[in-house]
């Protein structure tokens, strides 16, 4: 097997060397994207490997429950973020004081919803 040939000002990196039919695990370093909510969307099996990318954001907030005008926040309380479809994209569970953060959404209209199932912080369940 060859050596890997970095090439950082093109952005690329070459195996040479490599033998027909054999296999090389590439990965990308994330850390190396010029902007930190890229991610790689699929692996390639080509001879030039791209590695397509696509804007991603966060979202974050604080879970809390208000009782007899007194808010407190919702610790260990499972969230999920549903796509239009019902479909869950991603799951987090709130901090101690009910902050949560949910990393690597991609672009689209989604609900956050908390988890049917109740944490034992609740005092109640929350329709």
């Amino acid at each position: 097997m060859g050596e890997l040939a970095v090439i950082p000002a093109k952005g690329e990196a070459l195996l040479p060397r490599l033998q027909p039919k054999s296999y090389a695990d590439v990965a990308l370093d994330l850390g190396t994207l010029d902007d930190a909510q890229w991610q790689p969307t699929r692996p390639g099996k080509v001879q030039t490997i791209d590695f397509p990318v696509v804007l991603t954001a966060e979202i974050d907030g604080t879970t809390y429950l208000t009782i007899d005008g007194h808010r407190r926040g919702i610790g260990n309380a499972k969230l999920q973020l549903v796509d239009t479809n019902g479909k869950i994209i991603g799951e987090t569970v709130s901090a101690s004081d009910g902050y949560y953060i949910m990393p690597n959404v991609r672009p689209g209209r989604y609900r956050l919803r908390i988890a049917r199932q109740r944490s034992p912080s609740m005092p109640r369940p929350i329709s």
